[in-house]
């Protein structure tokens, strides 16, 4: 399920009490992938309410034209208003992760020629490396960095001497 950032620009959205927008976001979190409700029972239960409080909610969102009834019969289910518009099924690419996997070789594929390096048998690794630098602060004061650490030299000052 989709949230949208764009609801914080909605009047609609924006005129629910908090109580109001609170349920409505989590009865969203119950739903199926077509935007059905759960039973009333299963609604109450997942929101720790009563079922008598559940109705009454639900009833309030109908009214508002956040959740739409469904008549089945004698039957009735509920179902998020709008579900088709804000919940597309465009990303639901059935083709999409055989394109993604294709994207992944080519990628991983021209990324070894690019970075591909060849080393001789010949080359031994026995190069060991000192590095030090050496800076002067604003005191005069020469600092020495090693692979080592940090070392503190004595107060230099700048005329050599």
């Amino acid at each position: 399920m989709r949230s949208w950032r764009c609801k914080i620009n909605s009047r609609k959205v924006m005129a629910l009490t908090d109580c109001q927008y609170r349920t409505w976001d989590l009865l969203l979190c119950l739903t199926d992938a077509a935007g059905n409700l759960p039973s009333i029972d299963d609604m109450s239960f997942h929101m720790r309410l009563t079922r008598a409080e559940m109705e009454r909610r639900l009833v309030e969102l109908v009214d508002l034209r956040f959740i739409d009834p469904v008549m089945d019969g004698a039957a009735i289910s509920y179902r998020a208003h709008d579900w088709q518009y804000w919940q597309r099924k465009w990303d639901c690419d059935p083709t999409n992760a055989e394109r993604q996997k294709r994207h992944r070789e080519r990628k991983k594929t021209s990324s070894k020629s690019k970075h591909s390096v060849t080393v001789t048998g010949s080359v031994t690794e026995s190069v060991t490396e000192k590095r030090s630098v050496s800076v002067s602060t604003s005191e005069g004061r020469i600092l020495s960095a090693t692979r080592g650490g940090v070392t503190k030299m004595p107060y230099h000052e700048k005329d050599g001497g």
